[in-house]
This record gives structure tokens, sequence and C-alpha cells, in this order.
């Protein structure tokens, strides 16, 4: 399905089974808080309509159809992010994206004349990415949302490096006249789509994390060492170990590798 929007006059689509999967996810992941959490709208028109109607059954509604799941979506969207009532406020909203880079370039898919279509033409993951790279569209009723790439198996989009460079100087206090701030090589192609995603990214904040240091490795294991989680002696020799094979220090790797250890 596809929809016309925006002065490019681009063509964004519509992914019915992945929007009623999510719509899924997101009914079982948060039972307990939507059954509690009644409709202040009339649902869309073809979805079936319970008296005291909740945002569980409106999210389970569009889960269960594909065909409803995108009417389903834009108004669940729409009930959590807005006022609450009766008494019972909205609740702050976490989302967690992972594997971002991976949104951040032309995806495997074709327009029906055969074009490729960029990922940022996809209605949910262009909602997402306006959430986290735009300060006009914030979660009105508190919360977070948070992204992380990838370490491996990182896609060839090199417009995307080099905006979290821009926004990494940014931060550091470089202005964009700046001859120092950082630019596209001379001849090389830019994805327009990724590179005007800085002009609405004041808010967004890039952490770059990396594996713990010997010290803070070392640490960690004493303490899983203390609480009998780990059972072996922590020498420095064995903290290198554990640091070699979690991939220079990285904590889930150390947790995963650390407690196999047995004396």
């Amino acid at each position: 399905m596809a929809l016309r929007e925006g002065s490019r006059e681009e063509q964004l689509y519509i992914q019915p089974h992945l929007t009623a999967d999510l719509l899924s996810r997101t009914a079982h992941a948060n039972d307990g808080v939507l059954r509690e959490l009644k409709l202040n709208n009339d649902p869309p028109k073809g979805l079936p309509v319970k008296k005291n109607m909740t945002l569980r059954d409106l999210a389970l509604a569009g889960a269960e159809d594909h065909t409803r799941a995108w009417p389903a979506w834009q108004a669940f969207w729409k009930e959590l992010t807005g006022p609450g009532s009766g008494g019972m406020p909205r609740p702050p909203v976490l989302i967690a994206i992972d594997g971002l880079d991976h949104w951040m370039g032309p995806s495997k898919y074709r327009s029906a004349e055969s074009n490729v279509i960029h990922a940022h033409q996809f209605t949910l993951i262009r909602q997402f990415i306006s959430l986290l790279f735009s300060t006009k569209d914030q979660l009105t009723n508190g919360g977070m949302i948070v992204a992380a790439t990838t370490g491996s198996n990182t896609p060839s989009f090199p417009s995307f490096p080099l905006l979290l460079r821009q926004m990494a100087a940014r931060e550091a206090g470089t202005a964009l006249t700046d001859p120092t701030f950082p630019m596209p090589e001379p001849y090389s192609k830019v994805d327009p789509w990724i590179l005007d995603l800085l002009h609405g990214s004041g808010e967004t904040i890039v952490t770059t994390l990396t594996g713990l240091s010997g010290a803070e490795a070392k640490g960690l294991l004493e303490y899983y060492a203390k609480s009998g989680l780990l059972q072996t002696s922590i020498t420095n020799e064995f903290v290198g170990e554990m640091r070699g094979l979690s991939g220079g220090g990285m904590i889930g790797e150390i947790a995963k590798f650390g407690k196999r250890v047995r004396v």
C-alpha cells in the first residue's frame, strides 16, 4: 500500500503484516497497563467495537487482522500520546530500536515501477525516525526513545556514519560553518534522506559505547565471584582472557563466558 506525502511527492509504504505484529507484541508486553486505559476517541471504522474498549482491545483488534492493522496503529498511537481520561493519565513510552543503521539507506524492496524503496519510505520507520531525530515530534506524556547501531553485520550506508560525526561535532560546539565540521568527501554520493536528519536533531544525544577496561572487567568478575556466580580465582591472566573472549570487554559477553568457568 502507498501514500503520497510531503513536498517531495514521496511515496510512502504501509507494511500491514509488520504493523499487526508490532501491535501484537505491544499488547502482550504491556498487557497490565493497556487493559486499564480506556479510549478517548471512537475507534476507526471497520474495527470491532467493545463496551468500555481499552487500548489493549484496540491493539489486539489490529493485530488479529492485518487489513485493519494500520488504522488500528494510528488510532492506538493517538490514544497513547493523547491526554488521559477519568483520572487515569497516559503512561510515558519507551521505544527501543536495535540495529538502527539498517534503517539508514535503501531497502531491498522495489516499487511497482521497479524503483528501489528507501527505508524512510516505510511509514513505521518514518514515524520512529521522526521521534528520534526531530524536536517537533515529542512523546507528549513523557518517555524515551533509545536506538543502538550494530557492531557487526553493519550495512554499508556511508551517509549515516557521517551524520553521527556531524551530530557529535555539533554537540562538541563546532559550528556548521566551521572548516573542521565533518562534510561529505568531494565527489561522493550522499543520501539526502539521512543527512537531512541533522537539521531537526538538536535534542538527540549520540553516545559511543565501548567495552569495559581491564580494571572495570576485573571489578565485575570479582563481584560475580563474591556472589557465587563465578567459581574461580580472579587473576590478571583470567581477566585478560575474559576480555579477549568478550570482544574487548563487552559486558554481556563477559557475563556469558564468565559463568561457564568452574574450578
